[in-house]
């Protein structure tokens, strides 16, 4: 199984670098206040490329490029049966789905489903504590009224 670790060339570098911004910092965060207009708590694709644009202060062909050189990596690496480590953030790699009975909801008939493999994404250790954080409880008192 080959594996791939991604170098960092400059657009890559803007995208990881706005990606762990995003997530490492979060919305609500004063350390980014003047860039409180690039944060947003759902995101498709042209809203991750409105966000690297805006955090990275690169136009948003700029940005485009770089989540398309991103995914295409990433899609191509695990279409040759590989992985794709990014250190902090997590691992894209694909698993083996066995082959399984299924009934056709029409016919009520048995069909077999073949075995086959799915991309699959387990975090890294920094990405999981930038998620938790959030989660952990206040050490603050609860106030009684």
């Amino acid at each position: 199984m080959r594996e791939i670790y991604i170098k960092m060339f400059k657009p890559l570098e803007l995208l990881l670098l706005a990606l762990f911004v995003l997530l490492a910092v979060g919305s609500n965060s004063d350390a980014l206040a003047e860039e409180e207009d690039c944060f947003g708590t759902s995101l498709n694709k042209t809203e991750l490329i409105a966000q690297i644009s805006c955090l990275t202060g690169s136009n948003k062909e700029e940005a485009k490029l770089a989540v398309d050189a991103v995914f295409d990596s990433i899609t191509a690496a695990l279409a040759n049966d590989g992985q794709v480590k990014i250190l902090g953030f997590g691992t894209f790699k694909l698993y083996q789905r066995a082959a399984t009975m299924g009934r056709n909801p029409r016919t009520g008939e048995l069909i077999r489903r073949p075995a086959r493999q799915v991309p699959g994404f387990k975090p890294g250790k920094a990405l999981k504590d930038a998620v938790n954080q959030q989660l952990e409880p206040s050490t603050e008192e609860p106030e009684n009224e």
